[in-house]
């Protein structure tokens, strides 16, 4: 042996074989690392719209929905006559949004026009069952194979008239949230659950500051109309619906579109009325309940499905109807709304 010289082999000694070697220096890295490895943290996501000037999107809206409204009318004494109305509501529209205007920070104005009606409700009184076929030419309401009404698209009656073909804008800003909008009001009567307003709140869903991981929940409240509005028992409530989003994972395409779910309860809060009417609201329940998928990458909504059940209890004051009675009317419905992106 020379000093100062250290000789190193790649075998193992005589008294130590190779896999001895090997568990060895796996102990030896096993005590050097740490005593456990942190999973990667979740992916955030920062939702937002991306408007682009001169866009044209197309929805296909789909409306499917049932009910039925009971009114019971007292005959005086324990006597009293009911009359069950059920009713079937099924059809859809275009709508088709428009980027007329994108401000620096992601504000824009968008116009909403609506078109390719294709509606029908069906409507039973006892033995009587009437069809209104609601379209962009008109209006037809039949009883059975007999016409008894009719009107033109833009004539008087015609429930579209200053709808159909028009433009209404609305403000948003690249969160989702609408600062301003114009929509149309519900067509009359034959077609009550045709909530222009109500559905652009369901379509257009509003996302958290920050970004998130899947799991995350927020709040938002919006205003909606009255199940009441412009009807004779109607006393000036407002309604609200505070609505519980969660971005609940991803719906396809790798990572790039994610899917969120949502529900929430309709809210009422009366002004009250000195008048002494009887009339109004006496009990209500809505829920409603839904789901969208957003494109991440082109930041645009590409479906969206929304459920509202709801029942109302109302009281029309004598006065109203027929003098000296009153009316109890109980409204039980749901209505289902699907939105497609056309491509």
């Amino acid at each position: 042996m020379t000093a100062g010289r250290t000789i190193s082999s790649s075998r193992p000694g005589p008294g130590i074989r190779r896999p001895a070697v090997l568990i060895l220096a796996a102990a030896f890295l096993l005590a050097i690392l740490p005593t456990g490895c942190k999973p990667p943290p979740p992916e955030e996501i920062l939702f937002r719209y991306q408007f682009r000037p001169g866009e044209v999107l197309t929805y296909r809206v789909s409306l499917k929905g049932g009910g039925e409204v009971t009114m019971t009318m007292e005959e005086g004494g324990d006597e009293e006559d009911k009359i069950s109305l059920p009713v079937r509501v099924e059809g859809s529209y275009l709508m088709e949004v428009g980027v007329e205007e994108v401000t620096p920070e992601g504000e824009a104005v968008l116009s909403l026009s609506y078109r390719d009606f294709q509606l029908t409700s069906v409507s039973r009184i006892r033995e009587r069952e009437m069809t209104a076929l609601l379209t962009d030419r008109g209006l037809t309401i039949s009883e059975g194979d007999r016409v008894i009404k009719e009107a033109e698209s833009g004539g008087e009656g015609y429930p579209l008239r200053g709808i159909a073909g028009e433009k209404f804008e609305f403000r948003v800003d690249n969160r989702g949230t609408i600062l301003e909008s114009r929509t149309p009001p519900a067509p009359d009567r034959l077609f009550p659950s045709l909530q222009f307003d109500a559905f652009l709140e369901r379509m257009q869903p509003e996302f958290p500051r920050e970004p998130v991981p899947a799991g995350t929940s927020w709040t938002r409240t919006v205003a909606v109309p009255g199940p009441g509005l412009g009807r004779p028992w109607d006393q000036g409530e407002r309604w609200s619906v505070e609505i519980d989003s969660t971005f609940q994972g991803f719906a396809g395409r790798g990572n790039r579109v994610a899917r969120i779910v949502y529900a929430g309860d309709y809210r009422q809060e009366s002004p009250g009325s000195g008048s002494g009417d009887r009339s109004g609201l006496s009990g209500s329940f809505h829920r409603l309940e839904g789901s969208y998928e957003f494109d991440l990458d082109a930041g645009r909504v590409l479906a969206g499905r929304s459920t509202l059940r709801q029942t109302l209890d109302l009281k029309i004051a004598a006065e109203q109807v027929l003098r000296g009675r009153e009316i109890d009317i109980r409204v039980d419905d749901t209505m289902e709304v699907t939105v497609e992106l056309q491509q």
